[in-house]
């Protein structure tokens, strides 16, 4: 139960990510740097995520 709990967060922090890039997508006064550190963000996420689906394959 505990790692569906933690896979749930997981997908939510994802998704909420997910929704800064696209805002940050629309704003015209965005930077570079911002654009970068959300996309890192995402990117170790969904690492994490699929790390977690590896593991649960395992099982």
């Amino acid at each position: 139960m505990e790692d569906k709990h933690y896979q749930m967060q997981l997908l939510e922090k994802i998704e909420n990510t997910r929704l800064k890039m696209y805002r940050l997508a629309l704003c015209s006064n965005t930077t570079r740097e911002e654009v970068l550190n959300v996309s890192s963000e995402l990117d170790k996420l969904l690492n994490q995520y699929q790390l977690y689906k590896n593991k649960e394959n395992m099982y």
